[in-house]
């Protein structure tokens, strides 16, 4: 499982790493009739 980070560059990210972002919500993934909550996802607002 990895987190999603919107609006930073990887070279943001590897500078700032996860300071500077909020929680958003979690990524929905459905596999066959299931249908689950999976990844973090975050924006940047830094």
């Amino acid at each position: 499982m990895y987190d999603i980070i919107i609006g930073r560059s990887k070279s943001d990210l590897e500078k700032l790493g996860k300071r500077g972002i909020i929680l958003l919500g979690k990524h929905y993934i459905k596999m066959g009739r299931t249908t689950s909550l999976s990844n973090n996802i975050y924006l940047d607002v830094s």
